[in-house]
Order: structure tokens, then sequence, then C-alpha cells
């Protein structure tokens, strides 16, 4: 997705798959030319250029032709997603996390799609022996206040962790944006990432192509 939380799931999949070794490429949907979400010709576009999986973040759920699509491509389909699914169920796939789908029993549904990318990857991480990189608070916080989920439980925790880091150290991306909205050395709070920091990030979707 070209929003927020999707720029932050996207950035944070390639933060972590990267230090992990895959061979990985991401896809920010053109607002005018491609819509939201996995298209069939998204899928198509893939298959034409050899990627064997697709991974999405914070969508998904949904688009039963675009998984079908890939199916018929030979390529393997593994969604993320926070949005509920629709009445007939969930895409066939090669695997789906989702804590709302009907067969997670996950007690905290309240994830943006940035806190589904991070609770996967903390997994990796887990798996491999190792600890996820600590700038991935920066995107899971800055996705999770934007998406204007319920601060409570494990989000409140995450937004809290993610700005006692950021008062001590931020990415050169994040310093630009504050600059771009005169926040220049403030200690930044969730109020200030509403309001002036991801409202910047929502831009890119809207005036042009947010890949670039």
């Amino acid at each position: 997705d070209y929003d927020v939380d999707g720029v932050t799931s996207s950035a944070l999949m390639m933060r972590c798959l990267r230090d992990c070794g895959a061979q990985i490429n991401f896809f920010l949907p053109n607002r005018v030319r491609d819509g939201y979400g996995l298209s069939v010709t998204t899928v198509e576009r893939a298959a034409r250029n050899n990627y064997r999986v697709i991974l999405t973040v914070d969508n998904g759920i949904t688009p039963f032709d675009a998984a079908q699509k890939a199916r018929e491509c030979g390529i393997d389909l593994i969604i993320t997603d926070h949005h509920r699914p629709l009445e007939r169920g969930v895409p066939e796939a090669y695997a789906i996390v989702d804590p709302y789908q009907a067969s997670c029993a996950y007690p905290f549904k309240g994830f943006a799609g940035v806190g589904v990318s991070f609770k996967l990857m903390s997994l990796l991480y887990k798996r491999l022996g190792r600890d996820i990189p600590d700038d991935v608070f920066e995107l899971l916080t800055l996705g999770t206040i934007a998406d204007v989920v319920p601060l409570l439980d494990e989000n409140r925790y995450y937004v809290r962790e993610g700005l006692r880091r950021l008062a001590r150290s931020e990415s050169f991306a994040l310093r630009v944006l504050k600059e771009n909205a005169r926040l220049h050395d403030k200690k930044l709070s969730s109020l200030d990432i509403g309001f002036y920091i991801a409202p910047q990030i929502n831009a890119l979707g809207r005036l042009d192509d947010a890949r670039d």
C-alpha cells in the first residue's frame, strides 16, 4: 500500500529480509495506474520477471482473483494483513498472517499492518537465534501511530518503546521529515508524528509515485 502503514511495513520487511540474506525487491502500487492492493496485473508482472514468492503487507486478505492468478503462475503468495476478511473467507495462499482470520487465536487483534509485519519478522529472527535490528522500531512507531490503531496493549508498548528510542537516535530520513515540519531537535511525541510527520509520507502516494 502507498500510505504510511504500507510504506513503513514495506521498509520494515525490506530491512529485515535483506539482513537475513533474502533476494528481495519491493513494489508500491501507483494510486492512478495500479489502484489499491494486490492486483492480477501486479501478479502477472511479477511472473514475467521470474519472482517465485509474493509477500503482501497491509493488504491481501480480500483479492481472491489475484491469489488465483498467483497459483496459476506458480508463485507462492504469503499474505500479511490487519484488515478483516470478507464473509466468504480468505484467499487460498501459501500462508496467511492476519489476526482477524477465523483460525487465529492470538489474543491481541489491534495491530496496524506494520505491527503484523513486525511480529512476523520477530519470529523469523527468533528462529534464527538473532535479535531484530533496533532501527525497525522507528518504522513500527511511525506506522502504528499513523494508522490510528488503538494505542492499547502491545501497540502501547511498541509506541512507548519506539518514542523512547527515537529520543536517543533517529534515521537521516526522519531528521529530514522533522526539519520539513520545523520540529528540528524536538523530542517527538505521538501527536507530532500523527500531525506533522505522517502526512508528509502519505502525500507521496497522492502527489506522484510513492516508490520514488
